[in-house]
């Protein structure tokens, strides 16, 4: 009944902001009222919506928090080339645009919870794996597959490894090399192996009460995850690994005052440790300036200039039909195509908008050096598929959190709790921009799980 209150608040919302009856900035706030009150709702039952609670977590850091500093201090929506490209119109466009993709949302979300039968977690959570202590074979596969996920950083030596975590971003934009090399070697998508080392780890640590010497290699191969993947890869590759730990320990761990406190100190050295890791990867340690990006993340930015530069973006459909159907077909094509590597298959889905936005806003097609631009998921789907896009991008958000969480209700295996842990933070990030490539942490962790298991399990059958 609260989503669907909520629902119909957003609706109200997006109505007022068509309609241009009160001013933008105070469109803004009545949004961000009703968005902040629907998360405290939310949160309050975070153990059944913590997909959702994620989604509402990362859209108010991603949409709101930054926007709501600079309209409470009298500046206006930040953007991107402020003095130039401003329409008197984003402002409106902007609340309408989030307004639609959460009703969107939280619609998909309540159909489906509605849908299926009411099911209710199993107070006495049983813990399940194969083996109740890790074998020898399973350290040695995490430690092939940590082997495995270090190729790509040293493929151009050791040596250029250690100045490119030393230089972060000032050398260019990639973890690995200084030119797109996800564009001209697909190899690198083998770094996700340790993201799945680390998830994995970490959960072993968490659920199982190994001899000391299993949990020193556990723990080193946890930290060494961390590590690697904060300082390569940011924020987002780094929260594969912290977030669901943290969801499995909140699940599985926390039962008294003092787990609370071990529980939330965990969680705020973890994104003290992100938050330093980026920005030593952003600046290099050679540079004096300090950065924590405690004022936004800029994909607001992105947004509000997309919708001010709406009239340059040539939609990829002619009619309204056409704009109702080719979200869903173009977005299937992009995730099964996304494996096959463009060596192979020329034809492979290249998002039209990807060159011609960054064109717009950097001047170069962004296909090699240079550009790591995130116009979030509802810019990227508006310019594409204009409106239409964002209701079906809320609707596909709001489908696939309903669908995770349900099965993160029901499920008692923690060897599935780990994937669908992974995909329920896939889901949140995917704010920035629904990308099939960071399905693949999900993917790998499915496999290094599966693995381990599959071969504790007929070795224990047999004995």
């Amino acid at each position: 009944m609260k989503l669907l209150i909520f629902s119909l608040l957003y609706l109200l919302v997006a109505i007022t902001a068509e309609l241009t009856v009160l001013s933008s900035e105070s469109c803004f706030y009545l949004l961000a009222t009703v968005f902040v009150f629907n998360a405290c709702c939310i949160a309050t039952d975070f153990k059944s919506l913590p997909s959702l609670t994620l989604i509402y977590i990362f859209g108010f850091l991603f949409l709101l928090f930054e926007p709501l500093i600079y309209i409470n201090n009298g500046l206006g929506f930040p953007t991107w080339f402020e003095l130039g490209t401003q329409s008197l119109y984003a402002g409106f466009d902007y609340v309408l645009m989030i307004s639609l993709f959460m009703f969107s949302l939280n619609t998909s979300y309540l159909w489906l919870k509605f849908a299926r039968k009411k099911n209710e977690r199993n107070n006495d959570t049983v813990i399940k794996f194969c083996n109740q202590k890790t074998s020898w074979f399973a350290l040695a596969v995490i430690l092939l597959f940590l082997v495995i996920g270090f190729i790509p950083y040293i493929s151009n030596g050791f040596d250029y490894f250690i100045f490119l975590l030393i230089s972060g971003r000032s050398d260019g934009f990639s973890q690995f090399d200084v030119s797109a090399v996800g564009n001209t070697n697909f190899l690198t998508i083998l770094s996700n192996f340790i993201i799945a080392c680390g998830i994995y780890s970490g959960t072993l640590l968490i659920v199982r009460d190994d001899m000391a010497l299993k949990r020193i290699f556990l723990y080193a191969v946890l930290v060494f995850s961390i590590l690697i993947i904060a300082s390569g890869g940011g924020r987002t590759r780094a929260g594969f690994i912290i977030v669901p730990l943290l969801y499995i320990y909140f699940n599985y761990r926390v039962t008294n005052i003092r787990n609370i406190g071990k529980f939330l100190f965990v969680l705020l050295a973890s994104g003290l440790l992100i938050l330093s890791m980026v920005s030593l990867r952003d600046k290099g340690v050679e540079s004096g300036e300090v950065d924590f990006e405690l004022t936004g993340f800029n994909l607001n930015r992105e947004l509000y200039y997309i919708l001010s530069q709406k009239d340059y973006f040539p939609l990829v459909c002619e009619s309204s039909a056409l704009c109702a159907l080719l979200p869903l077909t173009d977005t299937v094509e992009k995730f099964v195509t996304n494996p096959v590597p463009r060596l192979l298959y020329s034809g492979k889905y290249l998002d039209p908008s990807f060159s011609f936005y960054n064109n717009l806003r950097l001047g170069n097609s962004g296909l090699y050096k240079g550009s790591n631009i995130t116009p979030t998921a509802i810019g990227r789907y508006y310019m594409l598929y204009g409106t239409y896009g964002v209701v079906f991008v809320g609707l596909l958000f709001g489908f696939f959190a309903s669908y995770v969480d349900r099965k993160l209700l029901l499920e008692k295996d923690v060897s599935k709790v780990i994937f669908l842990s992974t995909l329920m933070y896939y889901i949140a990030q995917s704010i920035r921009d629904l990308n099939p490539g960071w399905l693949y942490p999900s993917v790998f962790t499915f496999l290094l799980v599966y693995l381990i298991n599959k071969v504790d399990y007929d070795s224990n059958y047999r004995s």
